[in-house]
């Protein structure tokens, strides 16, 4: 992922986002015998204990790792539960829901975050099938539930998806823009 994309989209979301989608290379596809064989290189090549790992590359460990699709699944849950349920002083579920409607109402920055989630609901059922295919990964009912489901159904992908073949990190290392 390049950085620049990844910082901006995390202030502006999709001013940064849709031209990244625009920028990024397409997915070569890989058999499982070539994959077999990247595995097999990799281990006879090995990295050494001391190298270090640029911070390009810790980011994305940290985002391919399974428990990261956990860990913001959880994070959404208890998010979603503490807004329905905490802070009593706020008052009931149809309280909340009223003043809800009401900052929709009169806010258009809460306004434009909702439409924000809605896009982001769209381009996720959209970019999961191109991940799947870079990831030679082909399960319809995670597909589904992807699409589905917006915010969970991703993080569940996360947290299932094979790892991506290291022929496409070393071109992204060439090209910039995986």
């Amino acid at each position: 992922i390049n950085q620049r994309f990844l910082i901006g989209s995390s202030f502006l979301t999709n001013i940064f986002f849709i031209p990244y989608l625009a920028l990024r290379t397409s997915a070569p596809s890989l058999s499982p015998r070539q994959q077999v064989m990247e595995v097999e290189e990799e281990e006879q090549n090995g990295a050494g204990i001391n190298d270090v790992v640029p911070f390009e590359d810790r980011v994305e460990n940290i985002v391919e790792n399974k428990y990261f699709g956990v860990t913001v699944g959880s994070m959404a849950a208890f998010s979603i539960f503490w807004g329905l349920f905490a802070r009593p002083e706020y008052g009931d579920l149809s309280q909340r829901g009223a003043d809800f409607l009401q900052i929709l109402k009169n806010d258009r920055l809460a306004y434009s975050f909702l439409v924000d989630m809605g896009i982001f609901a769209l381009l996720q059922s959209w970019m999961v099938p191109d991940d799947m295919r870079r990831r030679n990964f082909d399960d319809s009912k995670v597909l589904w539930a992807t699409r589905l489901v917006p915010l969970f159904g991703i993080a569940y992908y996360m947290s299932v998806r094979p790892p991506i073949p290291r022929s496409l990190l070393k071109k992204k290392k060439k090209n910039d823009v995986l």
